[in-house]
């Protein structure tokens, strides 16, 4: 239970560090991040790329996050990994839902799809572990 519990805090605290070195990387090297921070130089349809923002944030920051955090707490529990890695993604969950009622199905997709993969992930250790 302890053991859960660590990798809980330690999913939490690398869910905030992708997301922050992901947030970075966008900023960077696309066209909505360069908008966002100001050098619009090289940007055609400034509005089209405003509203396609939203799908670049999830594909390059949440997502990511969200795979890699999974992985991270299916491959270290031993118990409660669906508990687990529902409270390790929950944040970056709910932000990708841009924090309105409407976009609480993204949450919901996002949790559900890490639980998955962390099963999988805790299946493959066992397999290879287990013998």
């Amino acid at each position: 239970m302890i053991r859960t519990i660590v990798v809980t805090i330690a999913g939490l605290i690398l869910s905030a560090m992708i997301a922050a070195a992901a947030t970075s990387f966008m900023l960077s090297h696309t066209q909505f991040g360069r908008l966002m921070t100001g050098d619009s130089a090289g940007v055609g349809d400034r509005w089209q790329v405003f509203m396609s923002g939203s799908w670049v944030l999830f594909l390059f920051v949440s997502l990511p996050t969200v795979i890699l955090v999974a992985v991270f707490v299916g491959l270290f529990t031993k118990t409660l990994t669906l508990a687990a890695t529902a409270v390790a993604v929950l944040p970056i969950s709910v932000l990708a839902s841009g924090l309105v009622l409407r976009g609480a199905w993204i949450s919901l997709v996002l949790v559900l799809f890490a639980g998955l993969l962390a099963g999988f992930s805790q299946r493959v250790v066992r397999r290879i572990v287990g013998g």
